[in-house]
């Protein structure tokens, strides 16, 4: 089960969260924060209503994450569950370099999870990046973006229905995938329903968050289980004024994206050399996902 995140209009996650009261976990934008007051104190009474709140550091709106201090402050003002660290698209340096700086300036005991982005240039440098943060005992989950079409110098085969299902399967091969840590997709490309359906198979694949459910419903776009779909490239207007046509066709493409997350039996995962995860919590997680899946 992949739990879906949905990333909205102000307006909208008013009426979604508050007045029909949908029983889903929040992701929540730093620099709305900072920037909205109104945003603030709507995220607060989400959290008060006991929703699981990920604050995002708003790289895919920025191009990188807003500034470790404005981070901290945001984290001092909604009290997240858990926190996305710092990253800087496609830069492996900048991304490890800094994700190490910020968590330094954590206090060693806190109530919130962490949850690293890897980036890279090229496969090799994202590998690397992806490596050492799974090996980091302070980091409890990670992030994969939508966007890493930049790793590969080749068209995407027909196997896969995107570049990152292709970058999961390339991890599982190699032996380099974790299974002791949570992982999160960050964001859906074209055909997100289709990825959705293809990856909930994989039992390390918790959430994702997605504005795909707002965006086709701004466009008149009715989103359908198993059907692609070309995902509209227009930023959101997180001020736009709520539209009850629009809304009503955000809720069924939600759901949508909801019953394609939901759609694979789980399977076993077979590692061409199983010994390369050498650290017992990797071995016990492979056992289990191959006696119970």
């Amino acid at each position: 089960m992949i739990e879906i995140l949905n990333i909205m209009p102000l307006s909208y996650m008013k009426k979604y969260y508050l007045e029909e009261n949908h029983n889903e976990s929040c992701i929540i934008m730093a620099h709305l924060i900072l920037q909205n007051e109104e945003y603030l104190n709507l995220a607060r009474k989400i959290k008060s209503m006991g929703r699981y709140i990920i604050l995002d550091n708003s790289t895919p709106y920025l191009g990188s994450s807003v500034s470790s201090s404005e981070l901290l402050e945001c984290i001092n003002l909604i009290g997240p569950d858990e926190i996305i660290l710092p990253d800087v698209l496609s830069n492996s340096h900048e991304t490890i370099k800094k994700t190490r700086e910020f968590l330094n300036l954590l206090p060693k005991k806190h109530n919130f999870k962490l949850m690293a982005v890897p980036q890279g240039e090229n496969l090799k440098e994202y590998k690397k990046c992806y490596e050492i943060f799974i090996k980091d005992s302070r980091i409890d989950s990670i992030g994969l973006s939508f966007s890493v079409s930049n790793l590969f110098g080749s068209l995407l085969s027909q196997k896969y229905a995107t570049y990152r299902e292709l970058l999961i399967n390339l991890l599982i091969e190699k032996g380099i995938i974790s299974f002791s840590k949570d992982h999160h997709l960050l964001g859906l490309s074209d055909s997100g329903n289709i990825e959705l359906e293809r990856l909930s198979r994989y039992s390390f694949i918790k959430r994702c968050d997605s504005n795909a459910g707002y965006k086709a419903a701004k466009e008149n776009m009715a989103l359908r289980f198993g059907v692609s779909y070309s995902k509209p490239k227009n930023q959101i207007n997180f001020c736009e004024k709520l539209n009850a046509d629009t809304f009503k066709l955000m809720k069924q493409n939600i759901l949508v994206l909801i019953n394609s997350a939901n759609s694979e039996k789980k399977k076993p995962i077979f590692l061409k050399d199983p010994y390369v995860h050498t650290m017992e919590n990797q071995l016990l997680k492979y056992l289990d996902i191959k006696i119970h899946h």
